[in-house]
């Protein structure tokens, strides 16, 4: 049986093609524009009775949805970049990561911008670059602040730079 992973993402080339990348390695992927149409996933899963929660409820959902095989997917800056660089990441990674105790795979996806710009909904092959690194494990008493840097400097070192 393959892992399945929810994946949350309000920008739809970014949730198309990170879904197409996920699947050919194997993953089963459920994807969602918001966090209400996750929750919806959920439900008509039965996986979880999950409602509209704020911050630490998010977390405790994010939590439970580890605890049943789901893989989790943050995009950890909080915004879409403006300029096309990446934007510092927020501590909720570091809480999240300490939290859920599981390997976090920092993930770059290069491209997007650019056909942000263009207001493209798709790329042609090569437009698009994502790019997948090696699992970290952080300690539960690690500084959240410290966990969040450290993905970022492992996210920015998968490329050039430039989004």
């Amino acid at each position: 049986m393959s892992a399945g992973v929810l994946l949350v993402e309000d920008d739809e080339p970014a949730r198309t093609l990170v879904a197409a990348n996920l699947r050919s390695h194997g993953y089963v992927v459920r994807s969602a524009a918001d966090g209400e149409e996750a929750l919806r996933l959920l439900a008509d899963d039965r996986a979880l009775e999950a409602q509209r929660a704020g911050f630490r409820e998010s977390f405790a959902f994010a939590g439970e949805s580890a605890d049943r095989g789901y893989n989790l997917l943050v995009f950890p800056e909080g915004g879409l970049t403006l300029d096309g660089t990446i934007q510092p990441f927020r501590a909720g990674i570091g809480l999240l990561a300490s939290g859920v105790r599981l390997p976090v795979v920092p993930l770059r996806i290069d491209g997007l911008f650019a056909l942000r710009q263009a207001r493209r909904k798709t790329a042609r092959p090569g437009q698009v670059r994502v790019t997948i690194g090696e699992p970290v494990r952080f300690e539960p008493e690690t500084d959240p602040e410290e966990i969040a840097r450290e993905l970022e400097r492992r996210v920015v070192a998968l490329g050039d730079g430039n989004l």
